[in-house]
């Protein structure tokens, strides 16, 4: 967080005009890995002949509807729109995969802009973790990733949300009810969080507001736990515990996680020595994974799990930062 911090000092334009300029060179990358069709690693070959097929959305599996919904849409109103070229069908392709990122970009913009810097983690989010799946970049996991965080800058804003904010918050709350299954933690989290600040309010409309949003955020763990309990393929199950270890071997999130939890603990204790390291570690996990063959397709794929382990640990030093 030396970028982080350091960037408390420029004025709240300048952070946000950076923060844009860092996720065009973001949304360049994933877009560069389109031309290489990456969308068409794992399922999203099979989506798009369904799509293609059908006209409508794939309807794979009911506990990830809303990540269907927020992804395919652009394909669908292509394809029922009469479009028949095939590279223009793959651009639709990659644009539904492209809007959960620039949708949760933009509205975290505005959650943050009483305080701009907090945009920095979502940035990092974005890196360590949304790109870490560049092998296999067509997953449901991946708008899990990317939603979660306007609502969790909504959730910890320090004043009263408007009514407005409010209904937007509630609006993405319900996208959040159906991502994937691991919404189970976010869900904890803003359950917790949204319960807090209704118990904590005076104000009838924020209280009462903030119950309505604790409500959702609670309905979107009971259906997770619901399919975790009842899955749609048993091995699912198994192989989603095999893929947490498998992550681990992935340098990507490790560069996010032990540049903004080294800087933060180098912070916390006025460490001069933690705050270098956590520009050296990062840099040297880099530099060695280039020195590897490549990243496997395996480990690619076990990075839907970081939405459990991660992810979570992100928006603790999150949380962190902004008290």
């Amino acid at each position: 967080m030396n970028v982080i911090s350091g960037a408390v000092l420029l004025s709240p334009w300048r952070i946000r005009g950076l923060s844009i300029a860092l996720f065009t060179v973001i949304s360049a990358a994933l877009w560069i890995g389109f031309s290489a069709d990456t969308y068409f690693a794992s399922d999203g070959p099979f989506y798009f002949a369904i799509i293609l097929d059908n006209a409508t959305f794939t309807h794979v599996s009911p506990s990830r509807a809303h990540a269907e919904y927020l992804t395919q849409w652009p394909l669908v109103l292509a394809v029922r729109s009469g479009v028949t070229d095939l590279k223009a069908l793959e651009i639709f392709f990659g644009l539904g995969v492209w809007f959960p990122w620039i949708l949760s970009f933009a509205i975290s913009l505005y959650a943050t802009r009483e305080r701009p810097a907090l945009i920095f983690f979502f940035l990092i989010s974005m890196v360590s973790l949304n790109l870490s799946s560049w092998c296999l970049i067509y997953g449901e996991h991946l708008t899990l990733l990317v939603l979660v965080w306007p609502i969790f800058y909504f959730g910890i804003m320090r004043r009263r949300l408007t009514f407005l904010e409010q209904i937007l918050t509630a609006l993405l709350l319900v996208a959040h009810l159906k991502l994937y299954e691991t919404a189970l933690v976010s869900g904890v989290i803003f359950t917790f969080i949204f319960a807090f600040r209704s118990w904590l309010e005076k104000n009838p409309r924020e209280r009462w507001g903030s119950g309505v949003l604790a409500g959702l955020a609670l309905a979107s763990v009971v259906i997770a736990v619901t399919w975790i309990l009842f899955p749609r393929d048993l091995e699912n199950r198994g192989h989603f515990l095999g893929a947490i270890v498998a992550s681990l071997a992935h340098p990507y999130p490790w560069i996010g996680l032990s540049y903004v939890t080294l800087n933060m603990v180098g912070i916390m204790f006025s460490s001069s020595r933690l705050r270098l390291a956590a520009w050296i570690v990062p840099l040297v996990i880099g530099g060695i994974s280039l020195l590897s063959p490549g990243i496997m397709g395996g480990i690619s794929f076990s990075t839907r799990t970081l939405t459990l382990t991660a992810l979570p640990l992100l928006m603790l030093i999150t949380f962190l930062f902004n008290c």
